[in-house]
C-alpha cells in the first residue's frame, strides 16, 4: 500500500488525469494495482460470481523498507495455491527478480585543521579511491556473472556524505550502496568483496571502516533472488486468459526492481507471479502515471484469474 513521500513535489497526492492517464504519487507503484484488485473484488460480488477456490486479497504497508507487512502476513502462517503481487509490469508476467542488500560503508579517518593537512587522514579522500575501485575493479568484476534468467548483478553507489566546513580535515565519510544480487551469490560474499577493497585501500590511508546492513533495507527475512518455475500452470493460465479475451499478448519478463514477492515466494513457499498495470520507470517520479487502459485491463485480468483458476 506505500509509496514513496513527496520529495518536496507539489499537489503530487491530488490525482490528475490527463490524455486518459492518471498522474500521481502511487500511481503505478501501487495504488494503481490495489484499485484494480478492489474493482475485481467489486465485480465478483455484484455478479455473484463463485471463483474456483477462496480469494484472499492482502494490502500490506512497508514494502519500500522493511516490508514489514508481507513479513508480519507470512508469520501469521498464510497458505495459497499461489499469488498475484501487482507491481507495474506493463501487464506482462513478471517471473522474478534480484536479490536487494543495501550496504552502509562508514569511513573513519583522522580530522584536523584544514591549513595542517599532513596531520590528518581525509575520509572523503579514501572513500574516492573505495568508490573509484568499486567502479573500475568490482562492478565489471561481477558483470561478468550472469544467471540464464536474472541477467548479472549490479551494484550502484547511491549517497556519500561526510565533512563538515571546508576548512576541517573530514573525519568520517558514510557510503551507501544499492547491490543487485543473483543466485549463486551470498551475502557473506558481497560483504567479503567490499572488504577486499577495503584491503586495497589500506595500502595507501590508515583509517578505519565500518561495514554493516543498512537498518532501512530489511526487517527479519533476507531480501533475495525470486523465481516462480516457468513451467508453473498459472504462467499458461494467465498468457490464455489475456490472449484470448483481452486479446494482448504478454511476454515473459524480469522485473527490475525488488518485490515482496521474494518473501511470498521463498519464505511463504507460495508461487508468485508479478502482473499489474503501469511502467516501473515512471514509479517515483513527478510523472508518476498508470494508462487507464492498463487498470481497466488489470481489473479483468484479475478477475478472470480469480474466478478461473
Amino acid at each position: 500500500m506505500d509509496t514513496v513521500p513527496s520529495y518536496g513535489l507539489e499537489d503530487i497526492f491530488c490525482p490528475k488525469v490527463i490524455d486518459e492517464k492518471v498522474y500521481g504519487r502511487g500511481a503505478c507503484d501501487m495504488k494503481g494495482a490495489i484499485a484494480a484488485m478492489l474493482y475485481s473484488a467489486k465485480i465478483i460480488k455484484e455478479h455473484n460470481l463463485i471463483p474456483n477456490s477462496n480469494i484472499i486479497y492482502a494490502f500490506v504497508c512497508d514494502e519500500e523498507f522493511q516490508s514489514l507487512g508481507t513479513e508480519k502476513l507470512i508469520k501469521s502462517g498464510i497458505r495459497a495455491d499461489v499469488a498475484i503481487l501487482g507491481e507495474a509490469t506493463n501487464m506482462n508476467i513478471g517471473l522474478g527478480h534480484k536479490g536487494l542488500e543495501w550496504i552502509d560503508i562508514e569511513i573513519i579517518g583522522k580530522g584536523g585543521h584544514g591549513g595542517t593537512v599532513e596531520d590528518g587522514v581525509n575520509a572523503i579522500y579514501i572513500s574516492s579511491k573505495l568508490i573509484n575501485l568499486i567502479e573500475n575493479n568490482l562492478i565489471p568484476k561481477i558483470k561478468n556473472r550472469r544467471d540464464e534468467l536474472l541477467g548479472s548483478p549490479t551494484l550502484n553507489v547511491g549517497f556519500i556524505k561526510g565533512g563538515e566546513q571546508p576548512s576541517t580535515i573530514p573525519e568520517r565519510c558514510v557510503i551507501k550502496l544499492d547491490r543487485r544480487y543473483i543466485f549463486g551469490e551470498s551475502i557473506q560474499l558481497i560483504y567479503d568483496e567490499i572488504n577486499e577493497l577495503l584491503d586495497e585501500v589500506r595500502k595507501y590511508y590508515k583509517f578505519n571502516a565500518v561495514v554493516k546492513p543498512n537498518p532501512m533495507n530489511k526487517n527479519e527475512m533476507e531480501h533475495t533472488p525470486y523465481l516462480i518455475d516457468k513451467n508453473h500452470p498459472i504462467i499458461r493460465h494467465i498468457k490464455d486468459l489475456s490472449k484470448n479475451i483481452l486479446k494482448f499478448n504478454p511476454k515473459e519478463i524480469c522485473f527490475s526492481g525488488w518485490t515482496d514477492a521474494a518473501l511470498i515466494g521463498n519464505y511463504a513457499k507460495i508461487p508468485t507471479v508479478i502482473l499489474g498495470p503501469g511502467n516501473l520507470n515512471f514509479a517515483h517520479c513527478k510523472e508518476e502515471h498508470v494508462s487507464i487502459l492498463e487498470l481497466l485491463m488489470a481489473s479483468k485480468l484479475y478477475t478472470l484469474i480469480a474466478y478461473t483458476y
